[in-house]
């Protein structure tokens, strides 16, 4: 039971901490686009699994102590790009790109949300599920492949409402259980509304 506490039990579980359903539908999503390229905001189990189902995976990560866990350990497949971005300094300070997490209050993470802007490409699955999730969620929509999805993971959050509402996108709601939690949690997946 205590494996889903641990990165390495999660990846030797080949499960991702999202919603279960969301997972499958990840999956087949995936399945259905041959060398998908995916960017994910936030590293961890979800990482490798992704590289399991996926042509190539950019994946940024904000924790320089994670991040270095993560490479040292020395199973990261080679499609895997992992990237460290650190807060922004004070000169850098983009309050747009600030976490509303509790504890990262006094960060802000612009060069981690503008990551993305750096790899020259669309992306057939953004996930999100690091910091400053909302400002991640406005700069996506301009680097999503056609026919591409966004994961935003943790959805039901309160200080998310807003900037999902306010997304233009269409919004595949997933409530229930994850392999993580003893309690249900949101993930939604969203996608362009077709053109009329």
């Amino acid at each position: 039971m205590f494996a889903i506490y641990d990165f390495k039990d999660l990846v030797s579980l080949d499960i991702p901490w999202w919603n279960l359903d969301a997972t499958d539908r990840v999956a087949a999503f995936l399945a259905k686009r041959d060398n998908a390229k995916v960017f994910e905001y936030g590293s961890g189990s979800s990482t490798v699994w992704l590289a399991k189902r996926a042509g190539q995976i950019t994946s940024v990560e904000h924790d320089p102590l994670w991040f270095s866990y993560l490479k040292d350990y020395g199973a990261l497949p080679a499609n895997v790009s992992l990237l460290n971005v650190s807060t922004d300094t004070e000169e850098e300070r983009d309050e747009s790109c600030s976490s509303g997490r509790h504890g990262d209050e006094d960060k802000c993470f612009g060069n981690y949300v503008h990551a993305i802007t750096k790899q020259g490409q669309l992306f057939d699955l953004i996930v999100i599920d690091g910091r400053a999730r909302v400002a991640c969620l406005r700069l996506a929509k301009d680097y999503l492949a056609e026919g591409g999805i966004i994961l935003f993971d943790n959805a039901g959050r309160d200080r998310y409402q807003t900037g999902l509402s306010n997304s233009g996108f269409e919004i595949e709601k997933y409530s229930g259980l994850t392999a993580c939690l003893p309690y249900p949690d949101q993930t939604y997946l969203l996608k362009r509304v077709p053109a009329e």
